[in-house]
């Protein structure tokens, strides 16, 4: 029931907005990749989401070197932080991470990067 009601509220966010595309469901891949999760928190706004794009605002955000260090010290949904700024996950294409300072907020927007060989980022994570 919350799954079906967070994905109305994230549809109507997205019709809000001039960056929703309409050949495509609003929010997809994010919502399946469960990382339109991360900006389903209290203080924090989804600013866009289609299938290219997700950015959010967490308000007040303290700083990118905090969350960095925080999303890099667990995995999120399965998602691993590979070199600071890429999400990976097996099965799934990468995801590259952007996060900036915007006076007292952070602005989190994330972007598939299939170009990225997730195997091999996931082997390295691992180890030898």
């Amino acid at each position: 029931m919350f799954g079906a009601m967070r994905g109305v509220l994230l549809f109507a966010v997205c019709l809000a907005s001039s960056g929703c595309p309409r050949s495509v469901a609003p929010c997809e891949p994010w919502i399946r990749w469960e990382l339109s999760d991360m900006a389903d928190a209290p203080g924090q706004r989804i600013e866009q989401c289609d299938a290219t794009h997700l950015r959010f605002r967490v308000i007040p955000g303290g700083t990118r070197a905090a969350f960095l260090k925080q999303l890099g010290s667990r995995p999120y949904a399965g998602w691993r932080t590979w070199k600071e700024t890429v999400l990976v996950r097996s099965g799934e294409p990468a995801v590259v991470l952007e996060v900036r300072e915007d006076g007292a907020d952070l602005v989190v927007e994330l972007r598939p990067e299939p170009g990225i060989d997730v195997n091999r980022a996931l082997r390295e994570l691992d180890g030898p």
